[in-house]
């Protein structure tokens, strides 16, 4: 018997149908591996303004860049088809939690070169990670609440 040239079996109609959820899944993980990276590169090139920079202008620079990262990640990760709701929680939970920790060791890091430079500089750790967290989690809330 020979088989028609456009004809699939059934195993290679479910094969091609999982094909693309599984490519999605991919892009997924791959996309949340290269923003980690991204937000642990953006935290060492902080290190120097952190040490010359004081007050508001931390501040507003750590919650500019939280905003930009928030919904560059926010425009990423919903523009991924076919990924499961829980998918995105994890993806909202890994990348924010990943740049407050290397804020917070960067700021202390940046604390330590300022204090052996003896500069009047000194961050509060909690404080600047806080206000990249806010500004990060602005896009993410908000895309949660308008795209269901």
């Amino acid at each position: 018997m020979k088989k028609k040239k456009n004809s699939l079996t059934p195993n290679e109609k479910r094969i091609m149908q999982k094909a693309p959820s599984q490519l999605h899944l991919t892009v997924y993980w791959l996309s949340i591996i290269v923003m980690t990276v991204l937000t642990l590169v953006v935290a060492v090139w902080l290190v120097p303004f952190l040490m010359f920079l004081d007050g508001f202008a931390v501040f507003l620079l750590l919650f500019l860049l939280g905003l930009s990262f928030g919904a560059m990640f926010q425009n990423l990760i919903f523009h991924i088809d076919a990924i499961e709701h829980g998918h995105y929680l994890v993806a909202g939970l890994i990348i924010p939690v990943v740049a407050v920790a290397s804020l917070f060791l960067m700021v202390q890091a940046a604390n330590y070169a300022s204090a052996v430079m003896q500069l009047p500089t000194h961050q509060s750790p909690l404080e600047v990670s806080l206000f990249y967290l806010i500004g990060f989690l602005i896009p993410y809330v908000y895309g949660l609440f308008h795209h269901g």
